[in-house]
């Protein structure tokens, strides 16, 4: 079954559109407001069915476009190509503006207005370069009771 749209269609639009079905085929519209049994109407019966199928419809539809999403992100991902914002942060302009900041010849309010980022931006971008600076460090700096030879044991 393809469906180019689903709109939203109230109970009232799919009796008008039952009715003008049925007149379309010659039948007369007041087989509607027959009953089955004591309390379903054949009107009621065929709203809740078509209802029914709409509704799975357009949560097949729904799941469909969602895996197909995913899929896309995913290669994209998978490709290397950046997903979401890109960062407005000039990595030149920054250090520039880290080092001022850090010799204390301008404020972090000052600071997030040369890089028109808000000041919370700033400070997180400070402090992701000080993690990033204190990990490259622990890095170059191995203590010698965590060297390892080749077979995984502490080196003499």
């Amino acid at each position: 079954m393809l469906f180019t749209e689903l709109t939203k269609l109230d109970r009232s639009d799919l009796e008008k559109l039952l009715a003008q079905s049925l007149s379309d085929r010659g039948i007369d519209t007041a087989l509607l407001t027959q009953t089955l049994g004591e309390t379903v109407s054949i009107r009621d019966l065929m709203i809740g069915v078509i209802e029914d199928a709409l509704r799975e419809a357009a949560d097949a539809n729904r799941e469909s476009f969602r895996a197909r999403q995913r899929k896309g992100i995913q290669d994209a991902i998978d490709r290397g190509t950046p997903i979401g914002r890109p960062s407005r942060k000039d990595e030149k302009k920054f250090a520039e503006v880290l080092a001022l900041y850090e010799d204390r010849q301008m404020t972090g309010d000052q600071a997030a207005k040369r890089l028109h980022v808000a000041r919370g931006t700033f400070y997180r971008w400070v402090k992701e370069a000080h993690d990033a600076a204190a990990e490259e460090k622990a890095a170059q700096i191995q203590p010698e009771h965590l060297v390892k030879d080749q077979e995984g044991r502490p080196a003499e």
